[in-house]
């Protein structure tokens, strides 16, 4: 199973990281980006680095907080754009994606409490 599952995971974060860039990129152009894509893609791949160390128990709640502020200086610094408008090509993403979950979570779980009344 694992010879299968961890090319699998592999390729499927490979392709993430340009997804993710992408995406990034799209809010970086909003806000008046001055760089292209690669720029952009830079950020992400350097700044996804600290996530390895997500097995250590306490490190794994801050690496993706360090992981959101090296976005955040490297737009700022990449793409020429305010630190302003950098947390904010950063965190609406974020935000945007939490609250979807939140949304599909809870109408799941309704669902789940309706299904089980009826």
């Amino acid at each position: 199973v694992s010879i299968i599952l961890i090319p699998v995971f592999v390729f499927f974060s490979w392709l993430m990281l340009f997804v993710g860039a992408g995406v990034l990129h799209l809010f970086v152009i909003m806000f008046g980006g001055k760089k292209g894509y690669r720029e952009t893609f830079k950020v992400v791949a350097y700044s996804s680095a600290p996530n390895i160390l997500n097995f250590i128990p306490i490190v794994n709640w801050l690496a993706p907080l360090y992981t959101l502020a090296l976005q955040v200086i490297g737009i700022h610094k990449l793409q020429k754009l305010s630190v302003g408008k950098s947390v904010a090509v950063v965190l609406i993403p974020v935000a945007i994606v939490s609250i979807l979950f939140f949304v599909i979570y809870f109408v799941f779980v309704f669902g789940m409490i309706l299904a089980g009344n009826a």
